[in-house]
C-alpha cells in the first residue's frame, strides 16, 4: 500500500475548515495554480481529488471571515489541511450568503452551475440595481426586474452571485438621514459690517473658543460699532449659542426680522428645499374648448427666498452640503388704481420686472456644527403712481388727482444652519 501511494503521480487534499473550533458550511477552498475551487460541506469537511503531485498556494476564505493563505506540499497521495479562520469585524450584517445559496435554485449548462437569487429591494429600484449589476459583470450574469413589488432575480455563477449580492447589500442601505435646522434673517441695510464683523460662526470647533463666536474686524469698521459689539461677545462668550443671543438683541431694537424657522429632514445624497415665496398675477391665460365654451386662468410668478439643499455623510461624522439660494423679488411699474397699499402695482405686460441674485456653494461640515451664509442684499426701489381714472389723465389738472408713493428699502439676507446627523 505505501509503495503503490509512493509511485502513483496524483494526489488529493482533505481536511476541515472551522472558525473557533466550530464547522464552517461553504467556506471556499482554491488552488490557485490550478484553479481548482471546492467548498465545504456541513461538517466543514473538503476533498481536493486528482491533482498532480507539486506545490500549491491554497486560499481558504468565506464571506464575513478573513481569508488564509497555505502552501501545502503534496508529496503523498493523502494529504491533510485543517484551517481555522477568524471572524472578520467589519463583515457584512449578512454572514450566511453562501448557505442561501445552497438552498437556492440551480441549474448546469455545459458543465457550469449557475444559481437563481430574489432580491426584495427597499431604497432603490430594481432598474438603477439591474444596470449597476450589468455595467460591473457584463454578460456573465442574468437580471430581471419585477417594478410593481420592487424585487430582482439574479441569476449567475456562485462567486459572481456572491460577489452581486454584496453589491445589492450595499447599495440597498437604508441610508442615515440629516436634520438641517435653518433661520432666514432679514436684517438693516448693513448692520453686521457696520458693527465692525465678518461673521465666521462655528459651534463644537476643537479650541479654546469652544461655544464662542469667532469673528475677524473689518478695517472699515468704526470704534464705537467694534468695541459695543465686543463687549456683547465679552457678556455671552459662555453661553451655548452666542449667535442666538446676539440675534434675540437685534430682534429687540427691530433691525433684524426672522422671516421664517424651517426644518428639514434630508436622507443623504436627496435634495431638500424650502421656499419663502409669494405669488402674483403676471397675465390671463385664455382656453377655448369649441365655439362657446370659454375660460380664462390666470398666470402666476413667485419670487422670494428659494433655498436647495443636497447633504452627504462622510466618515469622521463630516457632511458635505451642496447649498443653492435665490433671493428674488419683483419691481412693480405703476398702479392704475386709487390705492394705498404701497406694494400693490403690476407684473405684466403693461410694466414691472423680477429681480434676483443667488449663490451656489459647497460646505463640510462637522456634525451638529452651525454655518452662517449672508451676502444676499435686497434692494427695494419703487415709484408707484397712484390715481383716479379718467382725471388723473387730464393735463393741467391731474395733478391734483394722482400720486406718487416711493418705497426704499435695503436689507441684508442671513441664513443661519445648523446640521445634524439624526442617528
Amino acid at each position: 500500500m505505501l509503495q503503490s501511494e509512493k509511485n502513483t503521480k496524483k494526489a488529493k487534499i482533505i481536511g476541515k475548515i472551522t472558525s473557533n473550533n466550530i464547522a464552517l458550511k461553504n467556506a471556499k477552498i482554491e488552488l490557485k495554480d490550478l484553479n481548482k475551487v471546492v467548498y465545504t460541506d456541513n461538517s466543514g469537511n473538503f476533498i481536493i481529488d486528482n491533482i498532480p503531485k507539486d506545490v500549491y498556494v491554497c486560499k481558504i476564505s468565506k464571506k464575513g471571515y478573513e481569508e488564509r493563505g497555505e502552501i501545502i506540499d503534496t508529496v503523498k497521495s493523502i494529504n491533510v489541511l485543517n484551517v481555522d479562520l477568524k471572524e472578520n469585524q467589519n463583515s457584512y450584517e449578512n454572514k450566511d450568503i453562501s448557505d442561501d445559496l445552497s438552498n437556492s435554485n440551480f441549474y448546469e449548462i455545459d458543465g457550469k452551475f449557475y444559481y437563481t437569487k430574489t432580491f426584495s429591494l427597499f431604497n432603490v429600484s430594481p432598474d438603477e440595481v439591474s444596470k449597476i449589476l450589468h455595467e460591473t459583470f457584463g454578460e456573465n450574469i442574468k437580471v430581471s426586474t419585477l417594478s410593481k413589488v420592487n424585487k430582482l432575480v439574479v441569476s449567475a455563477e456562485r462567486d459572481i452571485l456572491e460577489n452581486a449580492i454584496s453589491i445589492i447589500e450595499d447599495i440597498d442601505k437604508n441610508p442615515k438621514q440629516v436634520k438641517i435646522t435653518s433661520q432666514i434673517l432679514d436684517i438693516s441695510n448693513n448692520l453686521f459690517e457696520e458693527l465692525g464683523f465678518d461673521w465666521v460662526y462655528k459651534q463644537n470647533v476643537e479650541s479654546q473658543e469652544r461655544n464662542s463666536l469667532t469673528a475677524m474686524i473689518l478695517n472699515k469698521a468704526g470704534a464705537n460699532g467694534v468695541g459695543s459689539t465686543v463687549n456683547i461677545v465679552r457678556q455671552f462668550h459662555n453661553k451655548s449659542d452666542v449667535l442666538s443671543v446676539g440675534i434675540n438683541l437685534l430682534e429687540a431694537t427691530n433691525d433684524l426680522v426672522v422671516s421664517s424657522v424651517p426644518t428639514l429632514m434630508i436622507a443623504s445624497g436627496e435634495e431638500g428645499e424650502f421656499k419663502v415665496t409669494e405669488e402674483v398675477v403676471v397675465g390671463i391665460k385664455t382656453h377655448r374648448e369649441d365655439k362657446k365654451d370659454r375660460y380664462s386662468e390666470p398666470i402666476f410668478k413667485e419670487a422670494g427666498l428659494i433655498m436647495k439643499v443636497k447633504p452627504f455623510i462622510k466618515d469622521n461624522d463630516y457632511i458635505i452640503l451642496e447649498i443653492s439660494l435665490e433671493l428674488s423679488d419683483f419691481k412693480f411699474k405703476k398702479n392704475v388704481l386709487n390705492l394705498k397699499d404701497i406694494n400693490s402695482g403690476t407684473y405684466n405686460s403693461e410694466g414691472g420686472s423680477k429681480v434676483g441674485r443667488g449663490l451656489t456653494t459647497k460646505v463640510r461640515v462637522k456634525n451638529g456644527d452651525t454655518i452662517l451664509l449672508g451676502g444676499l442684499k435686497k434692494s427695494i426701489q419703487q415709484n408707484i403712481e397712484s390715481k383716479i381714472p379718467i382725471l388723473g389723465d387730464i393735463p393741467i389738472i391731474s395733478f391734483f388727482f394722482k400720486n406718487t408713493t416711493k418705497k426704499n428699502e435695503n436689507s441684508d439676507m442671513y441664513i443661519k444652519l445648523k446640521v445634524e446627523i439624526d442617528e
